[in-house]
C-alpha cells in the first residue's frame, strides 16, 4: 500500500484549490458569455419601432423675429453674480411668502444681490431685456451649453421680478397688470429652441409669479378694480396661447442630441460638449472604447436610427392629451426606467437615451401644469372681482363666474388640464375663503385634502391633488417655519 507523508498531503492541497478555482472561474466565464449573448438576442428588438408619419424636425422661427444667440446667452450668463453666492434664505422667503414677509436684513441682502442702483443691476436688466424682447433661442446645436447656463438662472430672475412687482405695489400703493404681459413674454421666449429644459425653467418662473398674485401679493391693492382684473385675465389668456406642445421641445432636443452623437463618434462639432465638460473637447471614439463599441455593432448611423425611432414615439405620445404614463406610454420597459438599456447593440445610443429618459419621463406634466397655473390665477382674480361685486361673499360654484351678461371667465378657464376630457376643476367654499383643485398628475380626485405643491419633501403624495386656496400664504408660512425648526 502506497503511503503519503503529511508534507506531501499539505503540498497537494494548494494544487487542488487552484484546480477548483480554475474550474469555477471557467464556469463563471461560460455563464457570463451565455448571459451576454442572451442579452444581445433580447436587445435585437429592444429599441422601439419608428412611429409612422411623425415630423422630427423642429419648426423654424419666423424670419423677422429676434432670437437669442449662444454668444449673447453666454455673455449675459457669465456676467451675472454666481448662483452659489445667493442669499438662499432670503430668496426662499421671497418665493414662498412674498416681499412683505422679508426682514430688513433680508431686503438688504437682496438689494445687494440685485444691485439696486449699483454695478450688479446691469447684467440682470440685460437678462430681463433679452427674455422680454427675444422670441426664443437661435437654432445652434453647439450653443446648447450656453443656452443651458442662461436657462438655469431664470428661476432666480423670476423670483426677483415677482418681488420687485410686489415691492412697487406696497411702496406706491398701486397695482399693475404688467406682470401678466411679462408671463406671455417668458413663455414665448423659453418655448422656442430650449427644449424640455427651457419649458421646465419657464414653469418654475411662471409658478413663482402666479402664486404670488393668487396669494395676494401683487394685484390685491387699494385701487384694484374690475377694469384692472379683466385686463389681467385677458393677458393671461394670451400668455397661455403662447404655450407650444411638448412635441416641439422633443424635436429641439433631438437636434442637440444628434449633434452630440456626431461629436462622440467623430470628435467634430463638439463645442457644446467641451463647454459642458469644462473644456475637454471630445476626441471621437478611438482606442479601446472605440474598438469595444464597434465590436458590439455601434455606429453613428445605427445610433441615429435608434434615437430617431425613439424620438418619433415620444413625439407621437406628446401630441396626445395628458395621461399619467406621459411620454413613454406604450414603449418598452427600459424606456419607463424599469430595466436596463439595450447597450449590447448600441452602447452610445443606450447611454444617451437612458440619461435623457430619466428627465423626459416627467416632461409630459410640464405643459398641463403651466396651463393650470395660468388658469388658477385667472380664477383667483375673478373670485376677488366677484367678491367685491357681491357684498364680500364668494360664489357657490365656479360656473357663476362664467354666467351673466358680462361673465368674468369662460368655461375653458376652469377646465382641469389633468382630468380626462378636460373636466372642470373642483371648487368649494372654505370658511370665509375658497379652495379649488386639480386631480393632479395621477388623474385621480383626492378631494383636495392634500396639496402636492405645499407638501413637505418627505410627505406621502399618494392621491395628492394640486390645490389652490385663499389660505395658501398661511399654509406656506407654517411649512417654512417647520422646515427652519428641523
Amino acid at each position: 500500500m502506497k503511503r503519503f507523508s503529511p508534507q506531501h498531503d499539505r503540498a497537494a492541497r494548494p494544487s487542488r484549490r487552484k484546480r477548483v478555482f480554475r474550474i469555477a472561474l471557467a464556469a463563471l466565464a461560460v455563464l457570463l458569455v451565455a448571459r451576454f449573448f442572451g442579452l444581445r438576442s433580447t436587445d435585437r428588438t429592444a429599441w422601439p419601432a419608428p412611429a409612422p408619419g411623425v415630423r422630427l424636425e423642429p419648426l423654424p422661427a419666423a424670419a423677422d423675429v429676434p432670437l437669442a444667440t449662444a454668444e449673447r446667452c453666454r455673455e449675459i450668463a457669465g456676467a451675472l453674480p454666481p448662483a452659489t453666492n445667493a442669499p438662499v434664505r432670503a430668496l426662499r422667503v421671497l418665493q414662498a411668502l412674498g416681499y412683505a414677509a422679508l426682514s430688513d436684513g433680508e431686503r438688504e441682502e437682496l438689494d445687494a444681490r440685485w444691485g439696486g442702483n449699483g454695478s450688479r443691476r446691469g447684467p440682470w436688466e440685460e437678462y430681463g431685456d433679452l427674455v422680454i424682447n427675444a422670441h426664443g433661442f437661435a437654432p445652434d446645436p453647439d450653443g446648447a451649453a450656453a443656452h443651458a447656463a442662461f436657462v438655469s438662472r431664470f428661476a432666480e430672475f423670476a423670483i426677483g421680478v415677482a418681488g420687485g412687482l410686489e415691492r412697487r405695489s406696497l411702496e406706491n400703493g398701486f397695482g399693475s397688470s404688467k406682470w401678466a404681459g411679462h408671463l406671455g413674454d417668458y413663455i414665448r421666449f423659453f418655448f422656442h429652441g430650449a427644449g424640455l429644459l427651457g419649458r421646465t425653467a419657464c414653469l418654475n418662473g411662471v409658478t413663482v409669479v402666479c402664486r404670488g398674485v393668487s396669494m395676494g401679493s401683487v394685484e390685491w391693492t387699494a385701487d384694484f378694480d374690475e377694469a384692472s382684473g379683466r385686463n389681467s385675465i385677458g393677458k393671461l389668456r394670451l400668455a397661455e396661447s403662447n404655450i407650444v406642445s411638448c412635441a416641439e421641445a422633443l424635436r429641439e432636443d433631438r437636434v442637440s442630441i444628434l449633434a452630440a452623437v456626431h461629436a462622440i463618434y467623430t470628435g467634430e462639432g463638439g463645442a457644446h460638449l467641451s463647454a459642458a465638460a469644462g473644456g475637454a473637447a471630445p476626441k471621437g471614439l478611438h482606442g479601446f472604447g472605440g474598438w469595444f463599441v464597434r465590436r458590439l455593432g455601434g455606429t453613428e448611423e445605427a445610433t441615429r436610427a435608434h434615437l430617431d425611432a425613439l424620438f418619433s414615439r415620444l413625439i407621437a405620445n406628446a401630441e396626445n392629451p395628458y395621461t399619467p404614463d406621459g411620454l413613454v406610454a406604450g414603449l418598452p420597459d427600459w424606456c419607463r426606467l424599469k430595466g436596463r438599456t439595450p447597450w449590447t447593440r448600441d452602447p452610445v445610443g443606450a447611454a444617451i437615451a437612458g440619461a435623457y429618459l430619466r428627465h423626459a419621463v416627467v416632461a409630459a406634466a410640464v405643459e398641463p401644469t403651466l396651463r393650470l397655473e395660468l388658469r388658477a390665477v385667472r380664477i383667483a382674480i375673478a373670485l376677488r372681482l366677484w367678491k367685491d361685486a357681491h357684498g364680500g361673499a364668494y360664489p357657490e360654484t365656479l360656473d357663476e363666474l362664467a354666467s351673466g351678461e358680462r361673465p368674468l371667465l369662460a368655461p375653458a378657464d376652469f377646465a382641469d388640464p389633468f382630468a380626462p376630457g378636460a373636466a372642470p376643476l373642483r371648487y368649494a367654499r372654505d370658511g370665509e375663503g375658497w379652495r379649488f383643485w386639480s386631480v393632479g398628475l395621477d388623474g385621480r380626485d383626492g378631494g383636495g385634502a392634500r396639496d402636492a405643491f405645499t407638501a413637505p419633501p418627505d410627505a406621502d403624495l399618494a392621491e395628492a391633488d394640486l390645490v389652490f386656496t385663499s389660505r395658501e400664504r398661511d399654509i406656506r408660512r407654517a411649512a417654512l417655519d417647520a422646515a427652519q425648526r428641523r
